[in-house]
């Protein structure tokens, strides 16, 4: 990844300014330091399902987990909006199965 990748840009670089200044400098920070802070050894794959209750995640984290294998149809790039969310698409590609 290192000849793509800049230590830091304008919040441009990342997604569309947010109203709070302090919220594009956690993005840039997030964004920079993804690398080596959430790949390799780091690197926790996860499933976004969408938004819940904090007493519904408690309960669902409490139940048992039955592991499940999934195939993707496909894989997107998108510019971050605010807390990670996915703003604007920038590409996407479709795989086959």
């Amino acid at each position: 990844m290192a000849p793509l990748t800049v230590e830091s840009g304008p919040i441009g670089a990342f997604t569309a300014p947010q109203d709070n200044p302090a919220d594009n400098a956690l993005l840039i920070e997030y964004v920079s330091t993804f690398v080596p802070k959430q790949t390799g050894e780091h690197y926790s794959p996860h499933v976004s399902t969408g938004v819940a209750t904090r007493a519904y995640l408690d309960k669902m984290l409490a139940e048992p987990f039955t592991p499940f294998t999934f195939t993707p149809a496909g894989a997107a790039i998108y510019h971050l909006g605010p807390y990670g969310t996915a703003a604007k698409k920038l590409k996407e590609v479709h795989l086959k199965p």
